[in-house]
């Protein structure tokens, strides 16, 4: 946000940062909270400044005059996103609050009072808007309703009675504050790009200026070993797709799109489950990167969108019968339960069975095909973002691939919150690692449990953290250890200990197990069995 100081506050975890713009200095660095970053921002009447925490919901001040800073509480003690604030002239500061059951709160700094001004049947998924008004008062969205919200308390906006909003600087997701105080606009930027383009309303004409900044760049958010022999991979915030050559050892920038979460190949097709709004598209790797779209020329081209149900995905599988693509993740802000989506290749229609119909109140983390065609998924517990968790423990089930119904669950590992890497192995069984971290192996004929393994003295399973390799030995990523997993013995080898804790893997190219550590990609060379 800037304020109308000429001050820059941002956020940098838990900590509230002031810049000052023309000295290019960092003037102050709070943590009033603890809390793990802010969202929201705005400016009191009186020149305080307020701010919204992601996940705690505290609202905390800061006085430019004084230089205190202070918490001033949890405005819900349930929700997760306090993403909208604004004023009035009488000190009252207004609470927009999401996502899962929205609220919309009324807090006054002086004497501490909070006030709800959404009652306990209203509340649904969503998230209450709230802006200031140049008249001194705010302005409030309650499910499509209008409201005036003033002295701590709300009424109906009647016709013709809002008033333009107060400019308080506060700079949203995805939104910038384009006019320089010389009447000059900046347009079209690019931070990835390193460059902006600012246009002179006056003389009409637009030139870009180039920016350079240091950066660690985006953390890696998952790889897979893809087409050519290559290892693929996908940053998160902002969203890169790339591709590194073991042979050469090149990286390739192939370019940015929705945010990859997870992906399978045939042949030279790419098939990624992405963020947000649950797309699914494909990439054909013989033919350039012209950027995501829906035409059929477009590479990559969206096949198809899944949200709600599915908004961020965890797994995608292509099915054996080579004419199906699964995907399936977590549901949209404030939703419990993700789905299970099914596209078929060849007629482009989809199949997305829900929650309710494959485990209720958790999200399908894990996918695998057995021997017979059949689907084995693991659950989670967790829900859409800014949710908390219905269900107890996580399932393993089995989807028959005739019927698209299940025919079997369990629950692998009593206690544990889910299945976040599962793999069929060569034998037949399903080899799995749980969170926290148990392996387990289960015999679909059976339908047993034929062995546990604590594995807790190796930290938690990676994103993507458990494959199988060319040898038809398993390995896997653990945030400690890389692990060789011995189908049939179900012996556990540690391989070794990586430099820092590893976040995401997995993949088995040319002898060599690849993982990442924060934004580098790193392999460690397999010894002979």
């Amino acid at each position: 946000m800037l304020s109308s100081k000429g001050r820059f506050y941002t956020t940098s975890g838990a900590y509230l940062l002031e810049l000052d713009i023309e000295k290019r200095t960092w003037t102050a660095c709070e943590n009033p909270a603890g809390v793990p970053l802010y969202l929201s921002y705005t400016e009191g009447r009186d020149g305080t400044i307020y701010a919204g925490s992601y996940e705690t919901c505290h609202l905390v001040a800061f006085d430019p005059a004084t230089r205190r800073a202070a918490d001033l509480g949890m405005m819900d003690p349930v929700e997760m996103y306090l993403s909208r604030l604004a004023t009035d002239d009488k000190g009252w500061v207004y609470c927009g609050i999401g996502v899962a059951r929205y609220n919309l709160v009324a807090f006054n700094p002086r004497t501490g009072e909070r006030r709800q001004l959404v009652s306990e049947q209203e509340r649904k998924t969503g998230t209450c808007a709230v802006s200031s008004g140049a008249d001194g008062k705010a302005y409030g969205s309650i499910d499509g309703q209008e409201y005036v919200l003033y002295e701590g308390a709300k009424t109906l906006l009647s016709e013709g009675q809002s008033a333009p909003p107060e400019c308080t600087g506060a700079v949203g997701w995805g939104s910038i504050l384009n006019r320089l105080p010389d009447g000059r606009q900046v347009g079209k930027y690019s931070l990835d790009g390193k460059w902006f383009e600012i246009s002179d309303t006056k003389t009409g004409k637009t030139r870009r200026v180039s920016i350079d900044y240091q950066s660690a760049g985006p953390n890696v958010r998952f790889i897979f070993a893809g087409p050519g022999g290559k290892v693929w991979g996908a940053s998160g915030h902002p969203p890169w797709s790339f591709t590194f050559d073991p042979k050469t050892r090149k990286a390739e920038i192939l370019g940015t799109a929705r945010s990859w979460q997870a992906a399978d190949w045939v042949g030279d097709r790419v098939y990624s489950a992405e963020y947000s709004g649950g797309w699914l598209s494909i990439f054909d790797a013989r033919r350039p990167w012209t950027g995501e779209g829906k035409e059929a020329a477009d590479n990559p081209r969206v096949l198809a969108e899944y949200a709600p149900d599915i908004n961020q995905p965890y797994a995608a599988l292509v099915h054996p019968d080579g004419v199906h693509v699964l995907m399936s993740g977590w549901p949209g802000y404030g939703y419990i339960g993700g789905g299970l989506a099914i596209y078929n290749l060849k007629t482009g229609e989809s199949q997305l069975i829900k929650h309710t119909e494959l485990v209720r109140d958790q999200s399908t983390y894990q996918l695998a095909v057995l021997p017979n065609g059949d689907v084995v998924a693991g659950t989670n517990i967790s829900g859409g973002h800014g949710t908390r968790p219905v269900a107890k423990e996580g399932m393993l089930y089995i989807l028959d691939w005739k019927t698209k119904t299940v025919s079997y669950r369990t629950v692998p590992v009593p206690g544990a919150e889910g299945v976040d890497g599962l793999v069929v192995a060569r034998d037949g069984l399903v080899y799995a690692i749980s969170t926290p971290p148990v392996l387990f192996v289960f015999d679909p004929k059976t339908r047993e449990i034929v062995h546990r393994r604590e594995l807790g003295e190796y930290g938690n399973i990676a994103y993507n953290g458990l494959r199988a390799g060319p040898d038809g030995l398993l390995y896997a990523v653990m945030t400690k250890a890389l692990l060789r997993i011995t189908p049939g013995t179900f012996a556990v080898q540690m391989l070794a200990e990586p430099p820092g804790p590893s976040r995401a893997g997995t993949a088995v190219v040319g002898g060599r197990l690849y993982f990442v550590i924060g934004t580098h990609l790193w392999s460690f060379a397999l010894p002979h069995k």
